[in-house]
């Protein structure tokens, strides 16, 4: 299986690897280095277990902007790290965005409120077939709609991807009134090319080597840790 190859080679989570090939595509269609996403997710996993959500039914959605950038010359290997690292220094995977944006009544709200939002949703969903769920990927393919549903933020495109009966789906919604259908296909024809070089990637006998990052840590923040973990 194609994608499960890339997960077990990169031993990242099929979301960042999914961000990334659509990252890239992103970059190139649109010939920029930085790209602004709001990603989109299930927000009942950042609860705490002391929050009875028992008698609560439905998606609690989960979206926060990123922005990601890199260099248009780097290897898809690289760009992975760096939406690794990006995903990876966002606390509480984004949850506290809209309590500061929409809750609070300090400055640094007010510039969140007053800043531009992206433009572009995007939302990894997993596995959603009942059927084969050990198994990931056998094909590729992507689906184009048309008009995208009005939401609460200011995104033109939606770009929807998960695991269906062991194909890669990836659905993007787009506004027809903002966008060029000639645009959107480029688009589309650039994933692909992102997805094949996904896979070359897992199939290929070079060895993936993950970028390690150093700490600055205080004296105080090293005793924290020191005094949390001598008795174990």
């Amino acid at each position: 299986q194609k994608l499960s190859r890339a997960v077990q080679k990169t031993g990242e989570r099929p979301n960042i690897l999914i961000l990334a090939v659509v990252f890239r595509a992103l970059k190139k269609v649109g010939n920029r280095n930085d790209i602004s996403i709001f990603l989109e997710s299930d927000g009942r996993g950042w609860f705490s277990e002391g929050l009875d959500l028992s008698r609560t039914v439905g998606w609690c959605t989960n979206l926060y902007p990123i922005i990601l950038e890199s260099d248009p010359n780097k290897s898809i290997a690289e760009d992975i790290q760096i939406v690794k690292r990006t995903l990876d220094s966002i606390p509480d995977s984004g949850a506290g965005y809209g309590a500061i944006k929409y809750l609070r009544e300090k400055p640094d709200s007010t510039l969140i409120r007053e800043a531009p939002e992206p433009q572009l949703i995007f939302n990894y969903l997993g596995e959603i077939s009942s059927s084969n769920s050990n198994s990931l990927l056998k094909n590729a393919s992507i689906v184009t709609d048309g008009l995208i549903e009005p939401k609460l933020s200011s995104a033109y495109i939606e770009i929807d991807a998960y695991i269906k009966g062991k194909r890669l789906i990836v659905e993007i919604r787009y506004s027809e009134g903002v966008y060029k259908r000639s645009l959107i296909k480029a688009l589309v024809l650039q994933i692909h090319r992102e997805i094949n070089n996904l896979f070359e990637l897992a199939s290929s006998k070079k060895s993936y080597r993950k970028r390690l990052e150093l700490i600055n840590l205080s004296k105080e923040e090293l005793e924290r840790i020191y005094s949390k973990f001598k008795n174990e």
